[in-house]
């Protein structure tokens, strides 16, 4: 996508391409090109540093220097400048995304371990060698990463934290059989970390073996009775596998443990649908939408299950309170002309009007 082709852009792109910041490429390079990415509008970003004190900037461009993310937005931004016809910008920009590429696949390098076993030296460089694996994990460097904790283990072969990270960074770098054998050996020297249960959930679910993973998340609730996101991922794989009712139950203990969530409802509905309990499902949805009146994709799915049990004239009521919400989603229109379809047949003008409009804005 070019510079130009952005919508509601001002005369004023070639000035703010040339924001005094873009002098100091080191360091706007990064703020610039983060703030890009965040608008998707590479071109016409201008960053507030007004708001930020010289050393959270700092704190930035040292967070930031040797993040391979920044590549992409970088170059992004680099092709902005080129088309505006600033060049030498352009070049020491594209410079700066080679350098963070480049730096990025360095692994790093270790010395010998020398202190004794269990030593306080030795524990301690174990617990900094974690910890900088952590960071890197949180920046997406599951590469460098993996070597930390690789280290870190060395160091301290009982660490249950270090050997847990170093199965996440493996999972993460597609090698889900180590990984496994990681989550193992983290169960077997500490039996009620309830992570561990989770992530050896997601890699026996990455071999397709799923009754294992069921059984994992399982036991992750067990140990850990109000984690909500555990159980709505226990309560998503019963539901995938017909079993509705156990995942009815899990949602339903998510809501106990927090009431203020929105999506336990949604997928409870489906799961009373899956049921043939109708009732219970659109109670769901009048609840989300009691809650959120504005929020067009509560409509939507209640208009979707009225014209699934064959109430048409409250199916349309819903589709079109979706379309007075979001005018310009053709999903609206889509659901909506299926309903007349059905009522009309399919030549009826506003079946024909709905579908063009539905084209308009980009669904089938």
């Amino acid at each position: 996508m070019s510079c130009k082709s952005f919508p509601n852009q001002n005369q004023d792109t070639e000035a703010q391409i040339r924001h005094p910041l873009t002098k100091n490429l080191t360091l706007t390079a990064i703020i610039l090109a983060a703030t890009c990415l965040s608008s998707a509008q590479y071109c016409l970003a201008v960053p507030k540093t007004t708001e930020q004190t010289p050393d959270q900037l700092e704190q930035i461009k040292l967070k930031s220097a040797d993040d391979d993310q920044m590549v992409f937005p970088l170059n992004q931004y680099a092709d902005c400048l080129a088309k505006l016809g600033h060049k030498d910008d352009a070049a020491n920009m594209r410079a700066r995304a080679k350098k963070i590429e480049s730096n990025s696949n360095i692994l790093p390098k270790f010395a010998k371990i020398t202190s004794p076993p269990g030593s306080a030296a030795r524990l301690a460089e174990a617990k900094s060698a974690r910890e900088k694996g952590e960071a890197l994990m949180l920046a997406d460097q599951q590469p460098k990463a993996l070597e930390y904790f690789k280290h870190a283990v060395a160091l301290d072969p009982k660490d249950a934290q270090a050997l847990l990270d170093r199965g996440e960074a493996l999972f993460w770098s597609q090698q889900e059989a180590k990984a496994m054998l990681d989550y193992n050996q983290v169960i077997k020297v500490k039996p009620d970390l309830q992570k561990a249960y989770v992530d050896r959930a997601y890699a026996y679910e990455a071999a397709d073996k799923y009754a294992p993973a069921i059984a994992d998340f399982e036991k992750a609730v067990r140990l850990d009775p109000k984690d909500t996101e555990t159980m709505g991922a226990l309560a998503k794989r019963l539901d995938e596998r017909g079993r509705h009712k156990e995942a009815v139950e899990y949602y339903s203990k998510a809501l106990a443990v927090k009431p203020d969530l929105y999506w336990p409802y949604v997928q409870r509905a489906l799961a009373y649908s899956s049921l043939g309990e109708t009732k219970k499902a659109l109670d769901d949805y009048d609840t989300l939408i009691k809650r959120a009146p504005t929020d067009a994709d509560y409509y939507e799915f209640r208009g979707g299950l009225y014209a699934k049990i064959g109430e048409p004239e409250k199916a349309l009521a819903d589709f079109d309170k979706v379309i007075s919400l979001k005018p310009t989603y053709g999903g609206g229109y889509s659901a909506r002309a299926k309903v007349y379809e059905k009522i009309d047949g399919k030549k009826s003008p506003r079946v024909v009007a709905d579908i063009k409009m539905a084209k308009k804005y980009g669904a089938e």
